[in-house]
């Protein structure tokens, strides 16, 4: 939830499931809480903060063509491919790995 009373709410840009990646480019993707808060507070001003959402853009190429969508991050990309029509595997792929079918051991 992010605090209408907060400096977060007045930028349209930052959304709930937002994740902080860095502080004045310094990375906090593998930082405790505690540790991001102290570089936040100890920083000069203005602030640097980057961001990144639960999503991410995915590009396929292929022999259907080209073909973009999102998916959510941690996502299984085999089932995201197959819920979208896109070919996993190639002929002899598909052969090898049951038509496709999803039924490798």
């Amino acid at each position: 939830e992010i605090d209408s009373d907060g400096s977060a709410s007045a930028c349209a840009d930052i959304k709930v499931d937002d994740r902080l990646d860095a502080v004045n480019g310094v990375d906090t993707t593998s930082m405790g809480f505690d540790d991001v808060m102290d570089l936040i507070v100890d920083a000069p001003s203005p602030v640097q903060l980057q961001f990144s959402g639960p999503t991410c853009q995915l590009t396929v190429v292929g022999p259907k063509g080209e073909t973009t969508f999102e998916v959510k991050k941690g996502a299984n990309l085999r089932k995201e491919l197959l819920a979208r029509k896109q070919d996993v595997y190639d002929f002899k792929g598909k052969m090898m790995n049951c038509n496709d079918a999803g039924m490798e051991a």
